[in-house]
C-alpha cells in the first residue's frame, strides 16, 4: 500500500522527515542530569549505525519499516571482541517469530502460538528460502504494540486495510475501464433479424462506446 497509495506514502514519509530531523545526541545517564557521549563507543554506533550508507539514509529505512510493517530490525556486526561495530537493517518481510515447527506462511498473529513457547525465536530467510535462527542478543528490535503477540509489532497500516484495499480496487478497476478503453469482451445476442446487418452492429458499437468507452 506503501507504493501505491499516494496518501499512504505522503504521510509515512511526512512522518519520516520529522523523526530524523533532530541531529542524534547521545547521552550517558548520571546521579544528577546527563552527560554527552557522541563518541563513546555506543555514541558512534547510534550517529552512525551502518559503513555503507550515511546515518540519515539508514535511520529512514528504519523508521519507514516502522511506520509500514509495525517492525524495525537490525543485525549487529560484532569485532572479535564481541563488541558491536554495524547494524544491518533486516526487512521485516523476511522474518518471522516461532518455532522450527512454525511454517513461513503462518500469519504474524499465529506465530509464537503454537507448539514450545520455550523453542520460539526469530528466524532469517535466506534468498534460497532456508531459513536460519537468529541469536536474539545480536538483533536490535524496535516494535509496535500487537494484541495477540508481545515479541512482533503491527502495522500502522493494518486498521486501515479494508479502506485501502476497496480503494485500491477502485481505482484499478477505473484505470482497466481507461487502457482498455471499454472494449467488450463478450457476444450480444439479439432474438431478432437486422434488416441492414453491418450498419446495425455499428449503431449499437458506437452506442457501447459512447456510454463506457474511454479516451483514445
Amino acid at each position: 500500500m506503501y507504493a501505491e497509495q499516494l496518501w499512504v506514502n505522503i504521510a509515512i514519509d511526512k512522518l519520516v522527515r520529522l523523526a530524523i530531523a533532530p541531529e542524534i545526541t547521545v547521552y550517558r545517564q548520571k546521579p544528577r542530569g546527563r552527560q554527552e557521549a557522541n563518541d563513546s563507543d555506543y555514541g558512534r554506533l547510534i550517529r552512525d549505525p551502518n559503513h555503507r550508507h550515511s546515518s540519515v539514509a539508514w535511520w529512514s529505512w528504519m523508521f519507514s519499516m516502522w511506520w509500514i510493517h509495525g517492525l524495525a530490525v537490525a543485525w549487529k556486526e560484532r569485532d572479535r571482541s564481541g563488541r558491536p561495530t554495524q547494524l544491518h537493517g533486516l526487512h521485516p518481510s523476511r522474518l518471522r517469530y516461532g518455532g522450527p515447527w512454525a511454517g513461513w506462511t503462518l500469519g504474524w498473529e499465529e506465530m509464537g502460538l503454537k507448539g514450545d513457547p520455550q523453542s520460539a525465536r526469530w528466524w532469517w530467510k535466506r534468498n534460497n528460502g532456508d531459513e536460519v535462527p537468529l541469536n536474539r542478543d545480536d538483533l536490535v528490535i524496535f516494535h509496535s504494540i500487537h494484541p495477540k503477540n508481545i515479541e512482533i509489532g503491527l502495522s500502522k497500516l493494518e486498521p486501515l486495510r479494508a479502506t485501502l484495499e476497496n480503494e485500491s480496487a477502485a481505482r484499478k478497476a477505473n484505470e482497466a475501464m481507461w487502457l482498455n478503453g471499454g472494449k467488450p469482451s463478450f457476444v450480444l445476442k439479439h432474438p431478432g433479424k437486422f434488416s441492414n446487418y453491418a450498419k446495425s452492429v455499428q449503431v449499437l458499437a458506437d452506442q457501447f462506446r459512447r456510454k463506457h468507452g474511454g479516451v483514445e
